[in-house]
């Protein structure tokens, strides 16, 4: 896999202008400076290819250690299950870029399946296309969590490659994706 190392610079400035033109989605992010650019280009660029501009939702991004939770990453709804717009999404913010872009799109997902209805809570029941699911399932058979998994490695994929098609080579892979020795992981 290759490594990404957009930088803060004209570019992200560019594209922060054009999704505020286009999107009806706000985006704050708490966390390492290094982590904030390509975090908002990643999240519009998933927002308007998977959920479209039809839905105003907000999301908070927070990358924090997480290693005593024992997870990589959290997607949390902060205001009513039954129509949710408003998020809290959680990365460990120890993860190489690349593990830290799959994790962001796995979370995404799950913004994805809440904002357009495939996953409902509704009286304490979970639901996923409009079947319930048992309480009793298992977190890896839970679906949401299913589709989450199997397709967090295609999004990525497809992210890379709208990258490098988008913006000059040089400027986007590198064998160390931050010339500044502080955003080093």
């Amino acid at each position: 896999m290759r490594n990404i190392g957009i930088h803060e610079g004209p570019f992200c400035n560019f594209w922060s202008l054009v999704s505020s033109l286009v999107m009806s989605t706000s985006l704050s992010f708490s966390g390492s400076n290094c982590r904030k650019c390509i975090t908002s280009i990643a999240a519009e660029w998933y927002i308007s290819r998977y959920i479209g501009s039809r839905y105003k939702i907000s999301i908070d991004f927070v990358a924090r250690g997480l290693a005593r939770e024992g997870m990589y990453g959290c997607c949390s709804i902060i205001d009513s299950c039954s129509r949710p717009r408003e998020f809290l999404v959680e990365i460990h913010n120890r993860l190489d870029i690349n593990t830290y872009l799959e994790v962001l799109f796995h979370e995404l997902i799950h913004v994805k399946q809440r904002v357009l209805r495939e996953h409902v809570t509704k009286y304490n029941k979970q639901y996923w296309y409009s079947r319930i699911v048992s309480d009793d399932t298992a977190y890896e058979d839970e679906p949401w969590e299913v589709e989450a998994h199997g397709t967090e490695s295609k999004i990525y994929k497809e992210f890379i490659k709208w990258c490098e098609e988008l913006m000059l080579p040089n400027t986007i892979t590198s064998p160390n994706p931050f010339s500044n020795r502080l955003c080093m992981n």
